[in-house]
């Protein structure tokens, strides 16, 4: 049989199907859009490799482009049947799955434990206890902070999902009261004198004031760096980069000096914390050693620092002032040990190139321009693991302290950035702790609405004793 022209009813209902379609691609791709562009944004304040970056701003461009309608491949209606395109189909059946599937992922009382732990013991102690120890996928824990992923995002690398939740995380650690009872210089000063065992973290800001620059700020280190062209980097980080630092050190050796702490006096804030540590520890994330040049003993160097230098092969570390010299004049110190087992010898002349023309190039490659035995300081470059020494203290002192004080630092760098939400006691009762009522009125409401007609007689769990403790340590 022939096939008849379409009617005009036909054509309705196409046009019909193909506005259906064209709905439904654009409210799919505005999601998409807009948490790949949250996600974008908060590598702000969440710290993230550039290639995860780097990523999301390519979806961010074929988000944008399905947004706008400009990708060829979304535009297929199916003419002959005149329904939506079956892609549309999916793709709406997939998202209502999704939507059910979140809200049926966490009863109200494991999120409420599950925003316990994230508050009591902070975004490091979350993640090993639900990612890493019960292997939970991520896009299920971020339901339980209200977000459900695109089924885009949802096909990245474990990396990449690992920052999503960082960030849910990191908002909701954000998400503190302000104390009203603190509002001057005479409550924080009262404060000080009460607490008998108190922590402080400091930041690049304590020495700004001594002549050495932050890192952050708009006249810091990296933008300076940034500024300048005077060292060869493509971006300000890499002269903390270990990876940088073993190809090129001769970079990282022309600068040092400029922060090298023997060119700087501790400022007032560094005699501060010295006059309080009788009754405290600091946790610093500087390298420039103030805080021991001011006579503070009881300091933990998040971050390494110049006191100490190792050898990148042997391992072997000396006093930092064995390297001294070398980074004022800015010369590349080399491992004595390493360089004591090399024999002297005189450098060999290439082979030239085997070939019909007498030619001065040679086969073989130019040698190394420093020997294996390169001196570090001790500090922390980016792609180097903190110092066990810092999880152990962070493990034993946050059951100690009654009182955090944090000076001179944006925390945006991991773990030290943790502190936060590791330390501050954040339970209902304690000083600062209000998200404990938060919680429960969150989920009041609801919880009234969908009570069963049953009436439950379980008794309260017992108060957690570790609580007890800290709540008496405030009386």
């Amino acid at each position: 049989m022939d096939r008849q022209p379409p009617t005009q009813a036909q054509h309705a209902v196409r046009s019909s199907s193909d506005a259906t379609a064209s709905t439904s691609r654009t409210r799919f791709s505005h999601i998409y859009a807009l948490q790949v562009q949250g996600f974008i944004e908060a590598a702000e304040v969440v710290d993230v490799h550039t290639d995860i970056v780097e990523d999301l701003l390519e979806d961010l461009a074929r988000a944008t482009s399905l947004e706008s309608g400009n990708d060829e491949e979304e535009v297929d209606v199916d003419v002959e049947s005149t329904t939506m395109n079956l892609d549309h189909e999916v793709e709406t059946v997939e998202w209502g799955m999704l939507l059910k599937e979140a809200k049926q992922a966490w009863t109200r009382e494991e999120v409420k434990q599950m925003m316990t732990t994230l508050k009591e013991h902070g975004m490091t102690a979350f993640i090993m206890k639900y990612y890493v120890d019960r292997h939970i996928l991520v896009p299920k824990l971020l339901y339980a902070f209200g977000i459900c992923l695109c089924p885009e995002l949802r096909e990245k690398p474990q990396a990449t999902q690992l920052y999503f939740l960082k960030v849910a995380l990191q908002r909701e650690l954000e998400c503190r009261e302000k104390l009203t009872q603190y509002k001057t210089i005479e409550d924080a000063v009262l404060l000080i004198q009460q607490r008998q065992r108190i922590l402080i973290l400091t930041g690049a800001g304590i020495s700004v004031s001594c002549g050495i620059p932050d890192f952050r700020s708009r006249n810091g280190l990296y933008a300076s760096l940034q500024e300048s062209g005077e060292y060869d980097l493509d971006d300000p980080q890499q002269m903390f980069d270990i990876n940088y630092f073993r190809e090129k050190p001769t970079v990282f050796y022309s600068f040092a000096s400029k922060i090298y702490s023997s060119n700087f006096k501790p400022s007032p804030c560094h005699r501060f914390i010295k006059a309080i540590e009788d009754r405290g520890k600091n946790y610093t994330q500087n390298i420039d050693t103030l805080e021991t040049s001011a006579g503070v003993k009881r300091v933990l160097q998040c971050h390494g620092s110049f006191a100490t230098a190792s050898c990148l092969n042997c391992k072997i570390r000396v006093p930092g002032t064995d390297i001294e010299d070398d980074i004022l004049n800015h010369n590349v110190p080399l491992c004595k040990v390493c360089n004591a087992t090399l024999p002297a010898k005189q450098k060999p002349k290439k082979k030239r190139k085997s070939s019909g023309w007498n030619s001065d190039q040679s086969d073989e490659p130019d040698p190394p321009e420093f020997p294996p035995g390169i001196m570090k300081p001790d500090i922390t470059f980016f792609g180097e693991k903190l110092s066990d020494e810092f999880d152990k203290a962070l493990l034993e002192d946050r059951q100690q302290i009654d009182l955090l004080i944090i000076i001179g630092t944006s925390l945006k760098v991991t773990p030290v950035s943790d502190i936060i939400g590791s330390h501050v006691w954040l339970f209902e009762g304690a000083e600062g702790g209000k998200w404990v009522e938060d919680i429960a009125r969150r989920y009041a409401d609801d919880s009234e609405g969908e009570a069963s007609d049953e009436a439950d007689d379980t008794p309260p769990p017992p108060p957690n004793p570790r609580q007890k403790a800290k709540r008496a340590r405030l009386d």
